[in-house]
Formats: C-alpha cells, structure tokens, sequence
C-alpha cells in the first residue's frame, strides 16, 4: 500500500495532474491548487531578479527546472543581466577601467555595463567557464610552495581570470582595442604564473607561454628571466634562514 501523501509527492516531481492521485486514493487538491497558484505568482521577471543573485550556476538550472512558469521566466535577459552584474563584478569593473584608459569616459557604475550584452545568457556561461589553463598545478605541486608563493600564485591565478572574462565581455561588445588593452593588463600576472610553474617543472617555459596564448618575444623572454633570478634569490635566503635558526635552536639545546 502507498501512502496518499507519497502519492502527492510523486505525482508533483513528474509533473502529471491532480485528478490523477485523487482518483487512485490519493489526496484531495482542493487546498493544493490555491497555495501552488500563489507559488507561481510570486516568482516573476521582479522576483526572480531579486532572488537569482543569490544562486549559484546549479541552484539556477534545477530552479529553472522546476517548473515551466519558472523556466519561461529564466529566459527573461533582464534576469541574465542582473546576474552578470552580481556574479561578474570584478570582471566589469576591470572592463570599466580599461575603457576609462582606452576612451577617458568614466564609468560610474561598472554593473551597468552588463545591461549592454545582447546576449546574457551566453555570456554568463561563456564566463562560467573561463578558467586559468594551462596555469594549472596539482596538489603535490603545491606543496612544494611557500606560504607566500602559494598565496601568490593563487592571487594571480583570480587577476589572471579576471582579465580574460573582462576580455570576453569588451569582445562580445565590439570593443576590440579595449579588449587588447585588457590583454596587456593581465601579461604581468601571466608571466608570474609562467616563473612558478616553469620552475616547478624544471623548464618548458616556452612552450607552456605557447598554449597560455602569449607571444615569446625579448620583453616576455627578459622578464622572465628576471623574476625567475629574483625567485631564487629570495628560495635560497628563505632556505639559509631556516637553516639558521635551526642551527640556533640545536646550539641553545
């Protein structure tokens, strides 16, 4: 025997109608209908502005999922947009600056950039998956880090992100000099992902700037060199410090 309420439950996640459960036994949908009906009221285009920013990608899809009232409302581009604005902000605000460089016009409220995508919904998974490849380093590989260097690369890794979904969101917009200006913005934390991994690996730093996208040139090629040197410096006095003090510690014991 199957319980009435199972019944409800199971007839709701398939979506089939109420006569269905009433005539098998199940419960009555008398005072179902009303509190469903006032369900689907409250989650308009306004509503659904108001709540999404607080979803993440996944809550977003099974919510959209949920219903097709719901599902017709996702589709909404003011939803989409508001989305890029809350999800995206730091991405936005790297746009607005490099358009107040390129064009000297000053953005008050970077956000609103996101309301001049054509295409919100493709945009916002477009910049769901952008991603730091190939600066990419196994958890091994990680423990061979400092403290500092760890934190460093993972702070570079964000900027680094950053400034390509700014670059994707400039692209989408047509705004190609401010896109190339943003790719200049994010060669330094490149390349510093570039030292430490190269490092890490013991070489190939030409061909991992290959499949990053960059271009190998003398600047690239000097500044690398640079930091690399500057990286070692700074490993071998952390490593003689330490040395140091154990040596202090052995000698008061």
């Amino acid at each position: 025997h199957v319980c009435p309420k199972e019944l409800c439950a199971w007839r709701k996640s398939h979506g089939l109608p109420a006569a269905l459960t009433n005539s098998v036994g199940g419960c009555a949908p008398v005072r179902e209908l009303p509190r469903r009906a006032k369900m689907m009221t409250m989650c308009g285009p306004a509503q659904m502005v108001a709540i999404s920013p607080w979803c993440d990608a996944k809550s977003l899809a099974a919510w959209s999922n949920a219903h097709q009232a719901i599902h017709q409302t996702m589709a909404e581009g003011s939803v989409w947009r508001n989305l890029l604005g809350e999800h995206f902000l730091p991405a936005l605000q790297a746009l607005s600056r490099a358009l107040a460089a390129e064009s000297g016009a000053a953005v008050d409220c970077p956000s609103s950039l996101a309301k001049l995508v054509e295409s919100p919904r493709e945009a916002y998974a477009s910049l769901l998956a952008t991603s730091a490849e190939p600066f990419v380093l196994p958890p091994k590989a990680r423990l061979q880090l400092q403290i500092h260097e760890l934190r460093a690369w993972d702070r570079h890794r964000r900027c680094l992100v950053v400034h390509r979904q700014a670059r994707q969101l400039a692209r989408a917009l047509g705004w190609e000099a401010v896109a190339e200006g943003l790719e200049a913005e994010a060669m330094p934390a490149a390349v510093q992902l570039l030292v430490t991994q190269a490092m890490l690996a013991g070489g190939g730093a030409r061909q991992l700037a290959k499949l990053a996208g960059m271009s190998w040139d003398e600047g690239v090629e000097g500044e690398y060199r640079k930091l690399t040197g500057e990286r070692l410096v700074r490993r071998r006095a952390f490593w003689q410090d330490q040395r140091d003090h154990l040596l202090k510690e052995l000698r008061w014991q």
